[in-house]
């Protein structure tokens, strides 16, 4: 079974391995001391277990490209430690929690190419390190929460293709660092300020 016993394991980097006839169920043994889970194009598929995001020094968890690979963002217990969190064409569903604002450590979020729902929560206020987001092509409706605008080091912000609403965020000057904004197919109004 995969991992069993390895006890002591950090780093499981196994992009573009043929993982298809992998049991999801065996991602259960993971080392609690893992820190850097990277499984992005392994052809993937099932039920990933939400267990995964709760091991305590998780820092890394990249599945990018498992495009039949289904799941839901944890409601509880989210690793404090995590920094990197690429979820990107998946299949992943539900809404994005409310703990996801717990996540202070975080860097990079790409959550692109999933089948969310719902609104995109007004939780990002507490995430100061943040730099990349992307909710590309998830299905997300409602208003562009406030909260997002207030991440002072983000450089990419991608939320294109969805079904938000609203004016066009009149305070986006004030993120100095800002190099990308992607907002199209979106029902947003207004005009650029000056």
């Amino acid at each position: 079974m995969l991992t069993r016993n390895l006890t002591k394991l950090r780093n499981l980097v196994l992009d573009t391995v043929d993982m298809s006839d992998v049991e999801l169920t065996s991602f259960l043994n993971l080392s609690s001391s893992l820190e850097h889970l990277s499984l992005s194009a392994c052809e993937l598929h099932g039920e990933f277990p939400s267990q995964v995001f709760q091991l305590p020094n998780l820092k890394v968890l990249d599945l990018n490209g498992n495009f039949i690979l289904t799941g839901y963002l944890p409601k509880t217990n989210w690793s404090s430690s995590l920094e990197l969190l690429d979820l990107s064409s998946c299949d992943f569903r539900g809404s994005i929690p409310t703990l996801f604002g717990n996540l202070t450590q975080i860097i990079t979020v790409d959550l692109s190419g999933n089948s969310l729902e719902g609104q995109i929560l007004d939780v990002f206020g507490s995430l100061r390190k943040l730099t990349s987001l992307s909710f590309l092509s998830c299905n997300l409706s409602g208003p562009l929460p406030r909260s997002i605008f207030n991440l002072t080091k983000i450089t990419h912000l991608v939320l294109s293709s969805n079904h938000l609403k609203g004016p066009f965020p009149n305070h986006v000057n004030e993120l100095q660092f800002l190099e990308e904004l992607l907002l199209n197919n979106n029902s947003i109004s207004g005009g650029i300020p000056s």
